[in-house]
């Protein structure tokens, strides 16, 4: 009995969480139950805020792999830590040579690297 009220109101509630065959307020034992799959759409606001989030934790994944090898090779010529970064990130997904340079620079920013003529230092 108890297994049927909750069916009963998983199925013929106000949203109906459970689709039942045939339809009807009553519960059988030959009846059918499926899961409702309902699709929530995204608006273009929230798509433009996930990509927006995305690019950001790309940006410090990147950054974060750039430390990394530099805490590792100390001294790196600039197109070897451009093809490096490349090399592990190409797993995780696609990284661009522009998105790397751009990590690259945002860490010269902030001083946690720096260049020394043609190689790059870890600071």
């Amino acid at each position: 009995k108890e297994l049927i009220r909750t069916l009963q109101s998983l199925a013929c509630g106000k949203v109906k969480i459970l689709l039942k065959i045939p339809k009807g307020k009553n519960i059988n034992t030959t009846d059918l139950f499926m899961i409702n799959q309902v699709q929530i759409k995204e608006t273009s606001e929230e798509n433009k805020i996930i990509h927006k989030n995305i690019q950001k934790d790309r940006a410090f994944e990147t950054q974060a792999t750039i430390v990394r090898i530099m805490k590792v090779k100390k001294k790196c010529n600039h197109t070897e830590l451009v093809q490096t970064t490349i090399n592990v990130l190409k797993q995780r997904g696609i990284t661009s040579v522009e998105e790397v340079e751009l990590a690259i620079e945002k860490l010269l920013e902030k001083e946690y690297i720096e260049k020394e003529g043609s190689p790059i230092v870890r600071r």
